[in-house]
């Protein structure tokens, strides 16, 4: 399989023998002029710069690491600084100012080293690219509105607790839906962008287990519907919660799951799925049959065939992938119709009803193919058939932490956090990038054109997002696309909402990043041109 290494470019160089750039002198010589007894070869450890990325026009201070075996008293190497772009200041020294083009791209700098015994070089490629601050604090989740530039976000207050749907529409930003002041959301947005879903815990305050609605907002009207009633025994502490809503590919349908509390305290709680038909205003329960029933979860698949969720039909334990079959918008939800989907021994997911996590999982957006991992980390592609489904076992990579199909499903990229792959629709693996100690690769994105992948690399309190070449044929290592920033409370936002980037048709990056103003631990929002690619 292919490898690539994070780019060393901006790393301290540790253990050096002798580093001779505090040797120079401010007289130009020729490497006979500064011969001194026995010369030794010389080495080019690296090439180091700060920023890693540059705006047009801005300066940037590279500095060559030349090394050697043993002193070479008194000689000073000769230095040659060229780039197919851009100009030097100067361009003999160990450390040079380079003024980057006025126009976007990337661009390759050599520094040359030489001595009476050798010549050495060392490459480095620089990006160019504008940026600038779009919104200043309380913003994550970015979906673009059709191919963008325009996009939908989530707005958080540390200090409500809560969570908005907002929009930023020709630079302008405002609120997308009424407020929701929801704590626990899961936004989702129909496939013809003229909607969201999301779940919203009531602001009830007690003991008790507040309720959990699930809320329609429509953005032409910016009102909210709610979709789900409390209908829980009134004396008890305990409330119906509903939640992980899902549009079906028409936008017409909306399925969830709701976990129904037992009237009694006696009888077992009831975890059921739901389609509401928008256009009919007409709830349908989808698992009336199930005498127990236990299901979550639920999501459409691509062609609109099955309605797919998470299920425990025979009581044993066994969680798996199970399917309705649906005709246009009407579900079959009967137990004789009802279709395992996969087998994975039942690992799905694992814990209690009541405390499940939702499987990391991603649809293939032109093909009915479903990637979800299970609780043991192994990724499946499951493809859902007319009768049934075809199931891959993807081993490698172990427990992805993310799952992003390309725009035209032919690949599916995974992040562990150590380790980035591709992966075919056959289930065929690629490694695209692996981390150096210490970082964590996440946050994938793809090209429009799908040849360069996208991902955030965090390492210590530092964070900037590399793309890696998947097709372009420009690039064999990945490139550093933005400025090192604060990394903020980055752990802390992945718990309430995604911080992937979004990448405009225009090929705009827009992203995440924090410290952009007070409160400084909140993400503000940038646009960075990635038009310099090439794409």
């Amino acid at each position: 399989m292919k490898t690539t290494h994070i780019s060393r470019i901006g790393q301290a160089v540790v253990a050096l023998s002798l580093t001779l750039a505090a040797a120079a002198c401010d007289e130009k010589k020729t490497p006979e002029d500064t011969m001194g007894g026995n010369p030794k070869p010389l080495k080019m450890e690296t090439i180091i710069f700060e920023p890693k990325v540059a705006q047009p026009g801005d300066t940037i201070v590279f500095t060559a690491i030349v090394t050697s075996t043993s002193p070479n008293v008194g000689e000073v190497p000769v230095m040659k600084w060229t780039a197919n772009g851009g100009e030097f200041i100067e361009d003999d020294e160990f450390s040079v100012r380079w003024i980057a083009p006025t126009t976007p791209g990337i661009f390759g700098v050599t520094a040359k080293a030489t001595n009476a015994a050798n010549s050495v070089t060392s490459d480095a490629d620089v990006f160019v690219g504008s940026a600038r601050t779009l919104i200043d604090f309380d913003a994550g989740e970015i979906t673009l509105i059709g191919a963008g530039p325009n996009f939908h976000f989530l707005r958080y207050s540390d200090i409500l607790g809560a969570v908005d749907v907002s929009a930023y529409i020709d630079s302008v930003t405002s609120d997308a839906v009424d407020p929701l002041r929801a704590d626990n959301v899961n936004v989702v947005y129909s496939p013809d962008g003229n909607l969201e879903a999301h779940q919203a815990d009531s602001l009830l305050f007690g003991a008790f287990q507040r309720p959990r609605h699930v809320y329609i907002g429509n953005f032409a009207t910016r009102a909210l519907r709610g979709l789900t009633k409390d209908r829980a025994n009134p004396l008890s502490n305990d409330h119906h919660q509903f939640g992980f809503p899902s549009f079906s590919p028409n936008s017409q349908l909306v399925a969830y799951q709701g976990w129904l509390q037992s009237w009694d305290d006696v009888a077992p709680d009831s975890f059921h799925v739901f389609v509401h038909d928008l256009a009919l205003q007409q709830r349908t329960l989808v698992t009336y049959e199930h005498e127990e029933p236990r299901n979550f979860f639920p999501t459409f698949s691509t062609d609109g065939n099955w309605l797919t969720y998470i299920s425990d039909p025979t009581h044993n334990g066994q969680w798996d992938l199970y399917g309705s079959p649906m005709t246009g918008n009407v579900v079959d939800g009967s137990l004789a119709s009802l279709t395992r989907l996969t087998n994975t021994g039942g690992t799905l997911v694992t814990g209690q009803p009541n405390s499940f996590k939702n499987p990391v999982k991603a649809w293939n957006p032109v093909a009915a193919i479903l990637a979800i991992v299970s609780s043991d980390g192994t990724l499946y592609l499951v493809e859902t058939t007319a009768t049934g489904s075809n199931v891959i076992d993807v081993p490698d990579p172990s427990n992805p932490r993310e799952l992003v199909w390309s725009q035209s499903g032919a690949l599916l990229a995974a992040s562990t956090g150590t380790r980035i792959v591709t992966i075919t629709s056959a289930g065929s693996v690629t490694e695209r990038v692996v981390a150096l100690a210490g970082d964590n690769l996440r946050d994938l994105a793809w090209s429009p054109n799908q040849t360069w992948l996208l991902y955030r690399v965090t390492r210590g309190g530092g964070s900037w997002f590399e793309v890696v070449d998947i097709g372009a044929a420009v690039l064999t290592a990945p490139l550093p696309v933005t400025v090192t920033a604060t990394a903020g409370e980055l752990a802390v936002y992945r718990g309430l909402m995604s911080m992937r980037p979004a990448w405009t048709a225009s090929n705009q990056m827009i992203y995440t990043e924090f410290g952009l103003a007070p409160p400084f631990e909140s993400p503000g929002v940038v646009s960075r041109d990635l038009s310099g690619l090439g794409n």
